[in-house]
């Protein structure tokens, strides 16, 4: 079992990982944005394909995004250790950034502000796309219960299960109303 590397104890290069792993974050995020985008786009012509595909990119890009705060709870708690050692909770990205001040401290809060405003976006979207992919689905349910209605008053199978012959029977399914 191989021991986990000591982080460096000076603040200059744990601000240069967390800038690396904010912006990280920040890109991950927009590519995430821009899936939801496609898979909207999916949805809304009932591409079931795409959207199952699209639905297994996001999970990767998800499970990305939680290595990254991982790793970004990390680095703020070593940061936390190194700037205040009694310190029973972990520095805020605002606390620190007033300690660091100048271009430096100034650039964390900016980074730190906008991953803020991607987070609530990506949530944001991501709700709206489970509420209009769950419509869908009941959308898709219920025209299967219509055609599985129809025809079991067909009359197509017999008690038995076995197949007789019955009327037949016209119907064409929309599947994009």
């Amino acid at each position: 079992m191989s021991e986990r590397p000591r982080p460096a104890n000076d603040l200059p290069t744990f601000m240069a990982g967390l800038e690396q792993t904010l912006r990280a974050m920040i890109n991950a995020h927009r590519a995430m944005l821009a899936g939801f985008d496609q898979q909207r786009e999916a949805i809304r012509h009932s591409r079931i394909g795409e959207m199952v595909r699209l639905g297994d990119m996001q999970s990767a890009a998800a499970a990305r995004l939680a290595a990254l705060e991982k790793r970004r709870v990390q680095v703020m708690h070593d940061v936390t250790r190194l700037l205040r050692p009694t310190a029973t909770s972990v520095m805020t990205a605002r606390e620190l950034a007033a300690i660091v001040g100048g271009a430096s401290g100034a650039n964390l809060l900016a980074l730190a502000d906008e991953l803020r405003g991607l987070v609530m976006a990506t949530q944001r979207s991501s709700s709206i796309l489970r509420a209009a992919a769950d419509m869908l689905g009941r959308h898709v349910a219920g025209i299967l219960q219509t055609v599985q209605s129809a025809l079991s008053r067909a009359r197509l199978y017999s008690r038995a299960g076995q197949v007789t012959p019955g009327a037949p029977l016209q119907f064409t399914v929309d599947l994009k109303s």
